[in-house]
């Protein structure tokens, strides 16, 4: 059973179950204090013969992807639109012997410009791990896109 919790101009709250209570969005004003907290990590969702793949950020912002066999579109669904936003996401890629990319991205299925960090496409890792984090910024209805990659593991 869910309650509605409010708590306004309070310093501290010592509540054990509170996590249980949150099972949807919350929002929180004013300075956060977590002493710890965890990310859900998925498996995206790949359609045979096509080269996008579906990453539902109502599920989770981090995605592990391994066994690519090609570049692909990463299509963010669930993206909230609220003006003045950001929305973080990451793809961990677990690279084979050829490394592989989101090349393009979309949200909701429209095709988004990706601003790479150095203003260059980044070479996938061989036989490492990649990280390709994402920062999708809403103002004015309109998405930017940024994107860098860090290489984990062997060189």
């Amino acid at each position: 059973m869910s309650q509605l919790i409010t708590l306004n101009n309070i310093d501290s709250v010592a509540v054990d179950s509170l996590a249980a209570l949150v099972t949807d969005n919350a929002t929180l004003d004013g300075v956060t204090t977590l002493g710890a907290a965890t990310e859900i990590t998925s498996l995206p969702t790949f359609v045979e013969g096509v080269d996008h793949v579906t990453h539902d950020i109502s599920q989770s912002s981090v995605f592990s992807h391994s066994a690519l066999i090609a570049d692909f579109t990463a299509n963010f669904t669930n993206v909230p639109t609220t003006n003045d936003r950001t929305v973080s996401a990451a793809l961990i890629i677990s690279q084979g012997a050829t490394g592989y990319l989101p090349t393009a991205m979309q949200i909701a299925g429209t095709t988004q410009t990706i601003l790479w960090q150095g203003a260059v496409v980044p070479v996938p890792s061989i036989n490492a791990t990649d990280v390709v984090s994402f920062t999708l910024l809403r103002f004015g209805g309109a998405w930017t896109v940024l994107a860098s990659l860090i290489k984990f593991g062997s060189v």
